[in-house]
């Protein structure tokens, strides 16, 4: 007999769901619910958003009588196989695909993985688990439903590296041979459905193996073909890896840092960093597009690389150059424009953070900093903490290490405290400085606040008088000039 599905094991909001899907459905046998949902249930796995996977032999009919009922819009998704997701918000959605002749257990065969190919029935909650998706859950393995499931769809070549750094699964042998074989049909895959798998991945809080391991099995090339140039490339004596290496260890450095940040006490305000990086940027947390940057951080060296006379190595413009070059290709991976903007600034501005933790750094030096990465300066701070960490070479002792990350750690309080000061009371409004500046609307009126802003954090100026008099002494020395 069957066992039935505890449903303790989903989150409240996914109970509620799937009481709703079963009170619309669930008289009809065969409805099932399969894939993700169910395997990280068992896993006991939090879920960044809610998506139900259901199987049914009229998935037209169903979807539509589903959206009759909980609202949404239906996207068709594959017209051949029958595939519609209904939409109820950007982070809930139901997909229902058409059953296959045969009936589950001949669909749960063309699944990809067996982990995935555990299903429940909506009747009576019954577990339906014909390829020992469960034991393979319990022992670890990532196992194969066929063998030539990836011939079907190369997308499960990556979905291979994502739901093993996701669940802390080994692959099978016949997992790591079905990708040689079928990686090279990620050029044909839809780079819409490519960006997601690829996000699922970097949002798993420990990747940076299984990242490795996609270069290492010629996967990642495919998809950024510029890691190629990043092998090999000698850095002088201040590093103790090439480019490529040192970029695998960065992004290590950096899934260590964010999570020891909870346990750094000297860092204030843990709880608003955090928070930071779990805000989300095109529906994917911060952290996972940071971790994204914390990879190509270096991708211009290749490019700007020059040998003095003298030997010394430089790398000259390296955070621009890797800036458009990176910024091109995520466009070509339909990353969103905010996504894209996003990465972009931490790759123009990973090395100020070396600069400003020199001596003789003023005040007023860092708080330009702050306006500069337009609210992004901790994850900034962030990648050059990672970046410093896995720099070792023999001119680069442990001790220059420990000074960056003393004085980063006091940048990030001071970010932090500047970004949570509630008593810092506004002083001007743009309608204010359009009219004492006789300007109209435009770029300069927020910029003109900002540096207001800077000089009243700096405790320059502290009333409105102060801020009217500075104002137009600023807008006489810029039109002079």
């Amino acid at each position: 007999m069957s066992p039935l599905f505890d449903l303790i094991c989903l989150s409240r909001r996914e109970r509620d769901l799937l009481h709703r899907i079963r009170v619309i459905l669930g008289t009809k046998e065969d409805r099932f619910l399969v894939g993700g949902i169910i395997r990280d249930a068992f896993l006991r796995r939090r879920r960044e958003k809610i998506d139900f996977d259901l199987v049914s032999p009229c998935s037209k009919e169903d979807v539509s009588l589903l959206q009759s009922q909980l609202g949404g819009k239906i996207v068709l998704l594959d017209e051949r196989l029958g595939i519609y997701r209904l939409v109820l918000t950007p982070y809930v959605y139901i997909d229902v695909a058409k059953l296959r002749e045969g009936g589950i257990e001949e669909d749960l065969r063309h699944r990809d993985f067996t982990v995935n190919a555990v299903t429940i029935r909506l009747s009576d909650l019954k577990i339906v688990d014909p390829l020992k998706g469960l034991r393979d859950l319990k022992i670890g393995k990532l196992r194969l439903c066929g063998p030539d499931v990836m011939l079907e769809d190369a997308l499960r070549v990556l979905r291979a590296f994502s739901i093993s750094a996701q669940c802390g699964l080994a692959w099978t042998r016949e997992v790591g041979r079905a990708i040689g074989k079928c990686k090279g049909g990620l050029e044909e895959i839809a780079k819409e459905r490519v960006n997601q798998e690829l996000l699922r991945l970097f949002s798993s809080y420990r990747c940076a193996d299984w990242v490795k391991r996609m270069f290492k099995s010629g996967v990642f090339p495919i998809l950024v073909p510029e890691m190629k140039d990043m092998e090999g490339i000698w850095q002088g004596p201040y590093h103790h890896l090439d480019v490529l290496e040192h970029s695998f260890l960065a992004l290590q450095r950096l899934e260590d840092l964010l999570s020891r940040i909870p346990k750094i006490t000297r860092i204030t305000h843990r709880d608003f960093l955090l928070s930071y990086l779990n805000e989300r940027i095109g529906n994917w947390p911060r952290r996972a597009l940071l971790k994204w940057a914390a990879l190509f951080h270096d991708i211009g060296k290749p490019f700007v690389k020059e040998v003095r006379e003298d030997g010394r190595v430089t790398f000259y413009r390296h955070d621009l150059v890797g800036a458009k070059i990176l910024s091109s290709r995520m466009q070509k991976l339909k990353f969103s424009r905010r996504q894209v903007d996003f990465v972009k600034t931490l790759l123009q501005l990973h090395m100020r953070p070396g600069d400003l933790t020199r001596e003789g750094t003023t005040l007023r030096a860092v708080y330009r900093f702050f306006r500069q990465s337009e609210g992004e300066d901790l994850a900034v701070m962030l990648l050059s903490w990672a970046d410093a960490w896995a720099t070792r070479g023999r001119l680069n002792p442990w001790r220059n290490f420990y000074s960056h990350r003393k004085r980063l750690i006091e940048m990030i309080n001071l970010s932090v405290e500047e970004k949570t000061k509630a008593d810092l009371p506004r002083l001007l409004s743009g309608h204010d400085v359009m009219k004492i500046l006789s300007i109209p609307p435009g770029p300069v009126v927020g910029k003109a606040l900002d540096i207001v802003r800077e000089k009243q954090f700096l405790g320059e100026i502290q009333s409105r008088e102060e801020a009217e008099n500075w104002l137009k002494k600023w807008w006489r020395r810029r039109r002079n000039t």
